[in-house]
C-alpha cells in the first residue's frame, strides 16, 4: 500500500515539474521592433486614390513636341508633333495630328551624296528628290484603360492608354500630295488634371516616289515626283510632347 502512493507521488510530482517547465509564457515586444509588410501603400486621402481625379468629357487638348521617324535613313528622322482633341466622351475622343519633317540629309545621306558605300565611283544626292515633308491626320480615338500608379506612399499619377486611327493626307518637298492611312497606340501621364505627358507610336501608310528607282548623281538636276517609280511606304512615328486640357 505504501509502496503504490509513493509511486503515485512520484508521478504527479514528475507531472507537475513538467507542466510549470513547458508552461506557456506571455513575451511582449515593443511595437517598433516587430517586422511589418503592407501590400498597398497607405495614402492620405484614399477617397482620392478612389476616384476619377482627371476628367476629360466635353474638354479640349492641345499640345505638341518632338518626335522621329524610326526607320528613316536618308533624311533627317526627327519631326515636331502638334495634336489637337476633343474628348466627346471620358472613352470617345477625335484627334488632328501633324508632323512636319525635314528634306535636310542625314548623316548617310551625305555620305552616299560623297560616293561612300556605292562601287564604281558612283554618287547619290537625295536632295535632288522630294522628301516628306508634312503629315496631317484626323483619327478616332478611344481610351482603353484609366488608371493610377503609385510614385511614392503618399501620391499617385494618373494614366491613360489609348488607341487611335484614321487618315488624312502628306505633302512632298515638292508640293505633291499623297493620301495617308494612320493608326497607333499612346498613353498620357497627368501631372495635373489639365497637364499631362503625351507618347504615342503611329504607323503611317502611303504611296510616294521611291527615290532609289532612278540614279542622283551628284550636282545633278532635281527632279520632280514623276521621275520615280511609285511605292508603298510603311513609316512607324514614335512621338512625345505635352498636352494641355481645358
Amino acid at each position: 500500500m505504501i509502496r503504490k502512493l509513493s509511486n503515485i507521488f512520484f508521478f504527479l510530482l514528475i507531472s507537475s515539474f513538467l507542466s510549470a517547465a513547458y508552461a506557456a509564457e506571455t513575451i511582449e515586444l515593443p511595437e517598433e521592433e516587430l517586422a511589418t509588410e503592407s501590400v498597398l501603400p497607405i495614402f492620405d486621402k484614399t477617397v482620392a486614390v478612389r476616384n476619377r481625379l482627371v476628367k476629360t468629357e466635353g474638354r479640349f487638348e492641345v499640345g505638341g513636341g518632338l518626335g522621329f521617324n524610326l526607320i528613316e535613313g536618308i533624311y533627317t528622322n526627327t519631326v515636331f508633333n502638334g495634336a489637337l482633341s476633343y474628348n466627346f466622351s471620358e472613352e470617345k475622343a477625335v484627334t488632328i495630328h501633324g508632323l512636319i519633317g525635314s528634306s535636310e540629309l542625314s548623316n548617310t545621306g551625305k555620305d552616299l551624296k560623297m560616293g561612300k558605300g556605292l562601287s564604281g565611283g558612283k554618287t547619290f544626292d537625295a536632295s535632288l528628290a522630294p522628301a516628306p515633308e508634312m503629315f496631317l491626320t484626323g483619327s478616332y480615338q478611344f481610351t482603353a484603360y484609366y488608371g493610377k500608379f503609385s510614385v511614392s506612399k503618399t501620391k499617385a499619377m494618373n494614366i491613360s492608354l489609348y488607341g487611335l486611327g484614321g487618315g488624312g493626307f502628306m505633302t512632298w518637298s515638292d508640293g505633291e500630295l499623297s493620301p495617308i492611312l494612320s493608326a497607333g497606340v499612346g498613353q498620357k501621364v497627368y501631372f495635373t488634371p489639365n497637364v499631362a505627358l503625351r507618347t504615342d507610336l503611329q504607323m503611317m501608310i502611303y504611296q510616294g516616289p521611291d527615290i532609289t528607282s532612278r540614279d542622283l548623281p551628284a550636282n545633278g538636276v532635281k527632279r520632280e515626283s514623276g521621275y520615280f517609280s511609285t511605292e508603298t511606304f510603311f513609316r512607324p512615328f514614335l512621338n512625345a510632347g505635352v498636352v494641355f486640357l481645358f
